[in-house]
């Protein structure tokens, strides 16, 4: 029995979405591993910044040795927090 022009597209489609599948299948797992991977890297890398961050955020404030007030400059000798 000879098949239709639209029964052969339909099996050529079916055929065309198994490999389509498959291939996509494939791309998910390396799509996975490359992730995993990436969190690998990232995930201490983050771990690190938020250390340096607040080990920074623990410093005190750190005061201007010169300020400009008016125009004119002036030389800081006390920490301002003690000023106010």
């Amino acid at each position: 029995m000879k098949l239709t022009k639209e029964q052969r597209k339909e099996i050529a489609y079916e055929e065309y979405k198994k490999i389509e599948n498959t291939a996509l299948e494939e791309y998910e797992k390396i799509e996975n591993t490359a992730y995993e991977e990436y969190l690998k890297i990232i995930n201490p890398a983050y771990k690190e910044y938020e250390k340096k961050i607040k080990k920074i955020d623990k410093e005190p404030e750190e005061i201007p040795e010169i300020i400009e007030q008016n125009g004119r400059k002036y030389r800081l000798v006390e920490e301002w927090k003690n000023l106010i």
